[in-house]
């Protein structure tokens, strides 16, 4: 017999506890939260200066005091319904300090800053930024002490507005030349430049090829300011400093001068670091060849002025024309750096994107051959066939198989015919000087791919941006992330066959080498003058379709194989002086030759030109500045495109997005193509389409203008150097606010005048319809003396000018320039006509201020 067993109350109540604990839930230890303590500043633009129309460059400070963290730093626009989101990744470690750089596209208004780690935003910012319109004057300064050249604010620039200044220090100014476009001038004054990274080198150097001014002081420290820039610098300066007489700095300023040139003279003489010119094409702006106080140095639009004193020390000090000397040297240029180049929402840039073969229809060969096959097909091929194997009846059955075939036939036959592969469409421009080679590239990029897909773009050092029309916020659209970086990138772009996508990049370049020598030949009785020499290719590539380009004149070349010689002879008869005042902003709206805005259309292309005497015709449709030839005229239109019509509308498109005003620039240009790419832009396992257009600034040989030569008005350019009210270029004219407006006619080649006499035709209009009578009547006009050192009233009624056109005096300053001040003391004047020209004459010389 088994006895049953009995359990202890004691191991019933362990068991039951056990089972209880066993089936608890277990809980995993709650994981560390990472200590994130992120500090983060931005700093916009220069000192928060922005303009509208320029990049913008954000130096991003970025301080860790918690755990290290991985993350990316985006920007966005925030008043925008765009899907561009610019990005740089970052990396901090515990304890770390870092700046990023980060830049904003044209256009950007309401900017944030984040930064992004595992989708969680740990900090952002709104920068603060004080807006500046693009006719606003902004000098980049970086000085010691930093506020030795705070009297530059007191410059005005043609619209009116003083001169804002940024103080920065050398590791401030961005390594990349887009960025840098928003400044008009730049002056380093005892700073050490070999402290410049050499990207930072290069941007500056791309800078002022692209129209930017820079200037250099000397003095004692002279050698330290060049350190780093000395490639481009005008001059080499003298270890030993030596006393130089300063009276020239005072007939220097005597234009523009509010004071008796009493008042301005120096009781002392000037230390200076004698100069000794680096370069040919180099002018001495101030002083003598022996002792020049001011070397200017012209590279590509822009120019590099050197100085051989340092403003900030004694004597000039404490000097009152301080002013009034950069007044001089600034010129009234503004916006140059940017003016060419702004695209935003226009429609040139992707017209010119779209003008790709890969993207068009099939020819119209291919479709009449498949419609011809199908009806042969479809009718007698299969009839014959039915009635041969008498099943006639069959036709039923074999008509839809043959349209099924045909259609799917259709397609496969679209689809080979464009690739199973994305497509680039590289456009570019490369601006720039012939004698250094720095340049600024402008590309277009036309994104088509037959089958839908997402694509990575790599562009080199590019800022890009994707060129797309307005939409609607609630609009769906693909997010795109544009990686700032080397190379940069726009990642998860949508590529399709419906939609070509658009992308515009700014990026600094080196042109290819070409030598150039040219000359001025004065005109005489019948004939006009012109520019001659020769001009030698020295790339190893073919450059096709060159044309001459001086201001308004052109004259075409045609091919130039590598290492030829080529002759070549530019009449100048416009009769139009080189512009220096922003156009773009006049001429992006108006209505130019071959449709639409800003002149596109196929439909309207020209027939081919072939010299500067033919041109398209605008006469009486715009006035002063429009009233003149496309700069598409001499570098498009004149081209034979029978072989390849849709290349015409890429080139013209090309250049329309490219060159908002209606030149390259003051000075002779050639212009070439080329059928290869050099922005390095690709897409992994694309194929390519490439047309790039090569401008080269070329040097022009000294010219010393004897008793009898009448320099044209082709050999001038014309700027508002001083005015004490605004100045405005629209489309009825130049309008001149009430109050005094100094113009300045400056050749754009070194000029010598054998005399000041000279005979000046002014050849100026006022516009009748927008100036009142009494206006015209009250306003005067007077020429600069070089003798006297004032301006002497030539005109005190301008309203009627034809009688008064010739004026005979000492108009003429021994390097060729030649001043107008326009007064008008009630009310506005609009000009609409500068065609100024002189004839030498006989006489006395002045010397060289």
């Amino acid at each position: 017999m088994i006895k049953s067993a009995r359990v202890s109350p004691l191991l019933a109540l362990a068991c039951v506890a056990g089972i209880v604990a066993l089936s608890r839930p277990s809980y995993a230890e709650p994981a560390r939260q990472p200590n994130i303590r992120v500090s983060m500043v931005v700093d916009a633009g220069f000192n928060a200066y922005v303009k509208e129309n320029a990049w913008t460059p954000l130096r991003v400070t970025l301080v860790n005091a918690g755990d290290p963290i991985e993350g990316e730093l985006e920007l966005t626009n925030t008043s925008l319904a765009t899907t561009e989101r610019f990005a740089q990744p970052v990396l901090l470690g515990r304890n770390a300090r870092r700046q990023v750089m980060l830049y904003a596209p044209p256009g950007s208004d309401s900017l944030e800053v984040r930064l992004v780690s595992d989708s969680r935003v740990i900090a952002s910012v709104t920068p603060v930024a004080r807006q500046l319109a693009p006719d606003d004057r902004l000098v980049l300064i970086a000085s010691d002490p930093p506020d030795a050249f705070n009297f530059i604010g007191d410059v005005r620039a043609p619209n009116g507005s003083t001169s804002a200044l940024a103080l920065l220090r050398l590791d401030q100014f961005p390594d990349r030349v887009a960025a840098l476009s928003i400044a008009d001038a730049i002056v380093l004054d005892n700073v050490d430049t070999g402290a410049f990274t050499q990207a930072q080198r290069d941007a500056i150097r791309q800078w002022v090829a692209s129209g930017g001014h820079l200037i250099l002081a000397g003095g004692p420290n002279a050698e330290l300011v060049l350190r780093g820039l000395s490639e481009i610098a005008p001059g080499r300066p003298a270890r030993a400093l030596t006393n130089a007489d300063a009276d020239a700095l005072t007939a220097l300023i005597a234009p523009v001068a509010d004071k008796p040139l009493d008042a301005f003279l120096l009781s002392s003489p000037v230390p200076v670091a004698r100069l000794q010119p680096a370069a040919s094409h180099v002018r001495v702006l101030v002083g003598s060849s022996e002792t020049p106080l001011i070397l200017r140095r012209e590279i590509g639009r822009g120019m590099v002025d050197q100085l051989a004193f340092d403003p900030a020390l004694a004597p000039l000090r404490n000097w009152p024309g301080r002013a009034a000397l950069f007044t001089i040297l600034l010129g009234g240029r503004v916006g140059l750096a940017n003016d060419v180049g702004v695209t935003g929402e226009g429609a040139a840039a992707p017209f010119a994107a779209a003008a790709l073969a890969a993207a068009s229809p099939p020819s119209p060969l291919v479709v009449g051959g498949f419609f011809a096959l199908y009806v042969l097909v479809i009718g007698p091929f299969n009839f014959l066939i039915l009635r041969r194997l008498r099943k006639l009846s069959w036709a039923w059955v074999t008509a839809p198989v043959i349209v099924i075939a045909f259609t799917g036939l259709g397609l496969l036959t679209g689809f080979r015919l464009q690739g199973n592969q994305p497509h680039v469409h590289r456009l570019s421009v490369t601006l720039g000087d012939a004698t250094t080679g720095d340049a600024q590239t402008f590309g277009v990029f036309g994104l088509f791919s037959p089958r839908r897909t997402q694509a990575t773009l790599e562009a080199g050092r590019s800022l890009m941006r994707l060129v797309e029309p307005p939409r609607n916020p609630d609009e769906p659209a693909d997010a795109v992330t544009l990686a700032i970086g080397e190379p940069s990138r726009i990642l998860g772009i949508t590529v399709t066959n419906s939609n070509l996508r658009t992308v515009y990049a700014r990026d600094g370049a080196m042109l290819p080498p070409i030598h150039a020598s040219l000359r001025f030949i004065p005109g005489t009785g019948d004939a006009a003058a012109t520019l001659a020499g020769a001009i030698r290719n020295d790339t190893p590539h073919r450059l096709r379709h060159c044309a001459i380009v001086a201001g308004k004149d052109y004259q075409t070349i045609g091919d130039i194989a590598p290492g030829v010689l080529t002759n070549v002879e530019l009449k100048l008869t416009i009769g139009h002086p080189h512009s220096l005042p922003l156009l773009r902003t006049i001429n992006t709206g108006r209505d130019m030759p071959y449709g639409g805005v800003p002149g596109l259309g196929a439909s309207r292309r020209t027939s081919r030109l072939h010299s500067s005497g033919s041109f398209t015709s605008l006469a009486g449709k715009y006035p002063f500045e429009q009233n003149t030839p496309p700069l598409a005229d001499a570098l498009v239109h004149w081209q034979d495109f029978s072989d390849e019509p849709i290349r015409q509308d890429a080139q013209f498109g090309l250049v329309s997005a490219i060159f908002g005003a209606e030149s390259a620039g003051p000075g002779v240009y050639l212009g070439c193509w080329e059928w290869r790419d050099e922005t390095g832009a690709q897409i992994a396992g694309a194929s390519y389409t490439d047309r790039a257009l090569r401008l080269w600034r070329l040097p022009v040989e000294q010219h010393l203008a004897a008793a009898g030569e009448t320099l044209p008005p082709d050999i001038f350019t014309w700027n508002i150097i001083a005015t004490n009210a605004r100045i405005e270029l629209n489309d009825n004219g130049l309008l001149m606010e009430p109050g005094e407006h100094i113009i300045a006619l400056i050749p754009w080649l070194d000029m010598r005048a054998a005399s000041t006499m000279a005979l000046i035709a002014l050849n100026i209009e006022f516009d009748s319809a927008s100036t009142s009578l009494s206006a015209l009547q009250d306003a005067s006009i007077a020429l600069f003396n070089w003798q006297t050192r004032a301006f002497e009233a030539v005109i005190n009624d301008a309203s009627d000018l034809t009688t008064q056109n010739t004026h005979s005096g000492p108009y003429l300053s021994p390097s060729g320039q030649i001043f107008i001040k326009v007064s008008s003391p009630m009310d506005s004047l609009t000009l609409t006509r500068l065609a100024t020209s002189a004839e030498v004459r006989a006489g006395a010389r002045q010397p060289q201020p």
